[in-house]
């Protein structure tokens, strides 16, 4: 636990968003945390990095999942607070760990003290799609706990909670203690990314996902007309490995064709084909049991535009036409 109380850096972030945003540049916030260490679909490292080193390409651009959280926070907090039958209070607003002035967060809510909890709280809350209701079920994704025990340790409280609503209307809660064993890995991790990649300004790697792939264009937007010799072992093990996979993918894309044209003649005009329920494929946990499978007619000529497979519960779209 910090030994000093937080910096309170804006009390009131709602009533001033450009104030907020301007004072979380150059800083690492909880909810970037996850981000810039790999451990979140959100966002890469490098499109974090870019956000923090204040060159955002949408720095005021706050998308309709945001601005939706942000106004149904309030209702969902005091639904949980019912539900719960507990005392909510206002969040401190930005603050910062005194020993770490990077460190800096902006929890959602307090929980007051009650019988069953005689402690201070923080209630994070979260307005999440229907599909990802399996995902919390099991555990809270690694990034929103990453963040509830950076508020945890950022404001001095020893537990805190989750009140995620899925798809407006399923309201549950997920009850987290502070994990100091947790944290006393992560600080360090997230101070040693700091210092390399803000204080020294290195540039994170590009992971290959399409958001870093942008923010590396981003970037480097044009070539100097200098030439890179890649005549390292990896550059050339890579090399060697890429083309084998583009070979792998043309001949599969090509068998997979034959396949198609294959069973779009069996169907000709009926609706669906099915399989016997014996008919399985993978092993262990990726065995999947083929019930039907069914093709969307173009007008001319029968080809197949889509192809389904049903497992008896939901059916799910498994290949596009090109």
């Amino acid at each position: 636990m910090v030994s000093r109380p937080p910096l309170v850096l804006l009390s009131n972030p709602e009533a001033n968003r450009a104030e907020w945003k301007k004072l979380r540049i150059g800083k690492m916030s909880a909810s970037a945390a996850a981000e810039v260490l790999g451990f979140s679909d959100r966002r890469s490292p490098l499109e974090t990095w870019l956000k923090m080193t204040g060159r955002d390409p949408d720095p005021d651009g706050d998308n309709q999942r945001m601005m939706a959280g942000r106004f149904l926070e309030p209702s969902i907090a005091q639904w949980w607070a019912a539900m719960t039958e507990s005392e909510i209070e206002p969040s401190p607003g930005l603050i910062a760990d005194p020993d770490r002035p990077w460190l800096i967060g902006t929890p959602d809510f307090g929980i007051k003290p009650n019988s069953a909890r005689p402690d201070f709280g923080v209630l994070e809350v979260k307005n999440v799609d229907t599909s990802f209701r399996d995902v919390w079920m099991t555990s809270p994704p690694n990034g929103y706990y990453i963040q509830l025990q950076l508020y945890l340790h950022l404001w001095q409280r020893e537990h805190g909670a989750f009140a995620v609503c899925f798809g407006g209307n399923d309201l549950r809660s997920f009850v987290q203690y502070r994990n100091d064993a947790f944290l006393a890995q992560l600080l360090p991790a997230l101070e040693r990314w700091y210092q390399r990649h803000i204080v020294e300004g290195i540039e994170p790697a590009v992971t290959g996902t399409e958001g870093s792939m942008q923010a590396f264009k981003l970037l480097h937007p044009k070539d100097n007309g200098e030439r890179v010799e890649l005549s390292d072992d990896d550059d050339v093990r890579l090399a060697v490995r890429w083309n084998e996979i583009s070979d792998q993918m043309a001949l599969l894309e090509e068998e997979e064709a034959k396949i198609k044209a294959y069973f779009a003649a069996r169907i000709v005009d009926a609706t669906y084909g099915v399989f016997p329920q014996t008919l399985t494929y993978g092993n262990g946990e990726k065995k999947k049991r083929v019930g039907a499978i069914k093709f969307a007619h173009q007008q001319i000529n029968h080809k197949p535009k889509e192809a389904y497979v049903e497992d008896r519960r939901v059916m799910t779209r498994v290949v596009s036409a090109k």
